[in-house]
């Protein structure tokens, strides 16, 4: 299964239109804060799952049976917060037993700032 975090975003919502596009729904979960925010793809045949990047409990069950994880960062740039986020993913996603988990490559940026990251 894959597993697809902030799927309501804009961002999220491209990326989960194309996988329906490749993959079954019933293939397909996404992990977002507001269930409710997700009710035409829960309709749709996808599992919906609540889950906050500051809530590993959270994490955890919806992450669960993921082969794959695929989490597009907050909107929060707080200093330290998305760094701290993004570990919580990684260590939960690494528990679950997740095979792969992949962010993409600019879902930190904002118009006219570059997300900050090791050079």
């Amino acid at each position: 299964m894959i597993v697809l975090s902030a799927a309501t975003s804009e961002l999220g919502r491209l990326v989960v239109d194309d996988l329906l596009h490749r993959v079954p729904p019933d293939d397909v979960a996404v992990a977002v804060r507001s269930p409710a925010t997700a009710a035409q793809l829960a309709a749709a045949g996808v599992a919906v799952r609540s889950a906050d990047y500051t809530d590993p409990g959270s994490l955890r069950t919806a992450f669960a049976g993921a082969d794959r994880l695929l989490f597009i960062s907050s909107s929060d740039v707080e200093s330290g917060t998305r760094v701290h986020q993004h570990r919580t993913v990684v260590d939960v996603a690494v528990g679950a037993g997740s095979e792969r988990s992949r962010t993409p490559a600019g879902s930190g940026r904002r118009r006219g700032r570059e997300r900050p990251g090791p050079r």
